[in-house]
């Protein structure tokens, strides 16, 4: 048996007059995608996510993590479908050359692309942004005066505990 790896390993390799051996890539065969570690589907991980990423704020955290326990490479399984991450510079470059000059991207996230621009179903024209722009500003306006309020009231440190809710608040409106 040992006889039969050292012949595979010699068939694996090339000698130059460096005498540096070279690895020969027909060795390398992709593994299955199933092969690639990471935390397995379940409500349990995704609550842990969940949490370890201070609610969706700090996602890095758990991705340090996550790099840590499973390696460069990871894979996970969440509610909408299964992602891979990669940390090394150089798997994503592997990556991106792989994919050709024109990559082929599925038609249905195109077309989602293309009729929404940033969650927008539809952006305003610039007249209508024109014609309310004193309603803009009269929010805006509304929207800073109620966290001076706030930042006066918090104390000394002038800390707003919750500035991204009152800033979805104002977004909403």
């Amino acid at each position: 048996k040992r006889f039969q790896e050292n012949q595979c390993e010699r068939k694996r390799m090339k000698h130059r007059d460096t005498a540096q051996p070279e690895i020969d890539e027909t060795h390398f065969v992709p593994r299955p995608f199933e092969d690639i570690p990471g935390p397995k589907k379940n409500l349990k991980s995704m609550a842990e996510f969940y949490v370890k990423s201070e609610r969706f704020t700090k996602g890095y955290k758990m991705f340090d993590q996550l790099f840590e326990k499973h390696g460069s490479i990871c894979k996970e399984s969440m509610i909408m479908g299964t992602m891979v991450h990669l940390i090394d510079p150089d798997d994503h470059e592997k990556v991106f050359r792989a994919e050709g000059k024109y990559p082929t991207r599925p038609m249905r996230r195109r077309r989602m692309a293309q009729s929404t621009i940033q969650g927008c179903s539809q952006i305003m024209r610039p007249k209508i942004v024109e014609e309310n722009i004193d309603n803009f500003n009269a929010v805006t306006k509304d929207a800073i005066a109620r966290l001076v309020k706030l930042k006066d009231t918090c104390g000394p440190d002038g800390h707003i505990p919750d500035l991204e809710g009152e800033l979805s608040k104002w977004a909403t409106e």
